[in-house]
């Protein structure tokens, strides 16, 4: 027998530089996909406002501060979070624009390690969680592509990266000791501190989920470090600072217009209205269609892969802060903008990613991995259709504020100082989704257009006809 020697197969050496490559141009595709929306969305409403906050424009940072301090005492609690807004407001939209993109990129990446926790970043998961946020979230043009109501990209952010260190020490077999707690803790409290100063609803979403890992590491017999502690009492002392700003009153004041003869009932009637807008709240911001995808995989894992895969306890704890974070607005003084829900709409998309993945299925297997690529074309088609509408009311929308532009530089050419402009376009289908803002009207004496007209120091500003946008929420909430 002769002696053969043997010879050794090496994997390709191109797969990983590939996957990598893959990797990259999912990135790649995201900011521009972003980046193109952003350069055809103009300034609107509030932009105007927040541009001069204080009267005159801001030219420092210590203005931005200013300003900031400025609404905390006279307006509202939950100023920490403008800070963003105040700070673009003053760099200008072009440095927004470049931003914003990176910042979102930031938020699906986020996701994406909430949802798989510390597996390798794989590019097409991510895709789908890209593909689900621009499909599904609520508010997106509101929360990702108008410069102030972008604030609640910042603080959606800051969210997932606050809760993330709880995420990744669920995982078995992970320790939670280490030197790195020292330089954590403090990195914990001040994000817990801002989260709960930024808004209430998402305060009290990233309190449930603080308890909720805290009673999963008990389960998993997973120590419980300081840090974890000090993250809830850091929410508690930020939730304490947004209510103590002096502002509260005044905005409550404004907003709430309690009847006075029957101030119980009046109260009563208002919760049970603000409970309804938010049932109604939940088809508007997509919710019920992620509820209805993640409550179809989680009874397929139940009935079928209950022994496979992972525990389904991890995903149904970002489904009870998503919904935490929608019913919370159950206590604002008003009916909730739907932009206040964009943080839950990203904690259910997280939940649908890792339902999927405690599936514990092998998706190169050819029946599942011809489950994956349906879904992908089916998902790839939505978005290709929902991107170019968007595209289309964002041009139309632009086309019209550069017309208005071009009127308002001659009439300061010639002296005058009451304009006219023209109105927007018709509503299109999806523009409630992308850009319902509200927008300059026929009464000179209201909010956006008094913004405008000393934006561009004029005295007056009003549209030329009707204006086709709906006009209900005339006043920033």
């Amino acid at each position: 027998m002769s002696n053969i020697p043997e010879i050794k197969t090496n994997p390709p050496a191109s797969s990983k530089p590939l996957s990598a490559g893959v990797l990259a141009a999912v990135v790649l595709f995201i900011l521009l996909s972003i980046f193109i929306l952003l350069r055809l969305t103009p300034m609107m409403a509030d932009d105007f406002c927040f541009a001069r906050y204080s009267g005159e424009p801001m030219t420092s940072l210590s203005d931005v501060f200013r300003n900031v301090q400025d609404m905390y005492m006279n307006w509202d609690g939950r100023a920490p979070g403008a800070f963003s807004t105040f700070l673009f407001s003053f760099l200008g939209k072009n440095a927004f624009d470049i931003f914003q993109p990176f910042l979102y990129l930031g938020i699906m990446l986020l996701a994406y390690l909430h949802a798989f926790g510390r597996k390798k970043i794989d590019p097409l998961p991510l895709l789908a969680i890209f593909f689900l946020s621009f499909l599904y979230s609520a508010a997106f043009g509101h929360a990702v592509l108008w410069l102030v109501g972008s604030c609640y990209s910042f603080e959606c952010f800051f969210f997932l990266l606050f809760l993330l260190p709880y995420r990744l020490a669920a995982e078995p077999g992970k320790s939670n000791k280490s030197v790195w707690e020292f330089l954590l803790s403090p990195f914990i409290f001040l994000l817990a501190v801002y989260i709960g100063c930024v808004g209430a609803n998402m305060a009290a979403g990233a309190l449930l989920m603080v308890v909720l890992f805290l009673c999963l590491y008990k389960k998993n017999r997973i120590p419980v470090r300081p840090w974890m502690i000090i993250g809830f009492v850091g929410i508690v002392l930020g939730i304490a600072v947004m209510f103590a700003a002096p502002g509260n009153a005044h905005r409550i004041a404004s907003m709430a217009g309690t009847n006075s003869s029957a101030p119980l009932i009046d109260f009563l009637h208002k919760k049970v209205s603000i409970l309804y807008q938010l049932t109604v709240l939940l088809e508007t911001s997509h919710a019920v269609q992620l509820l209805g995808m993640i409550f179809f995989v989680g009874a397929v894992k139940i009935a079928f892969l209950s022994k496979r895969g992972t525990s389904i306890l991890p995903p149904c704890l970002y489904l009870l802060g998503g919904l935490a974070v929608i019913y919370s607005l159950l206590a604002a003084p008003s009916a909730p903008a739907l932009r206040s829900v964009y943080p839950a709409s990203i904690l259910l998309i997280i939940a649908l990613a890792a339902t999927v993945d405690s599936l514990g299925l092998d998706w190169k297997q050819r029946p599942n991995k011809t489950v994956l690529i349906t879904v992908f074309l089916i998902f790839g088609t939505m978005f290709s259709i929902k991107y170019i509408a968007d595209i289309r009311d964002c041009q139309l929308i632009k086309s019209v504020w550069n017309e208005r532009i071009d009127i308002i530089h001659q009439a300061q050419a010639s002296g005058r100082k009451d304009v006219e402009l023209p109105p927007l376009p018709p509503p299109s289908r999806w523009r409630p989704r992308l850009l319902n803002v509200y927008d300059v009207g026929e009464n000179s004496d209201s909010f956006i257009n008094e913004a405008v007209a000393h934006y561009f120091d004029l005295d007056s500003v009003v549209i030329e006809e009707d204006n086709p946008i709906d006009d209900k929420n005339s006043n920033p909430n």
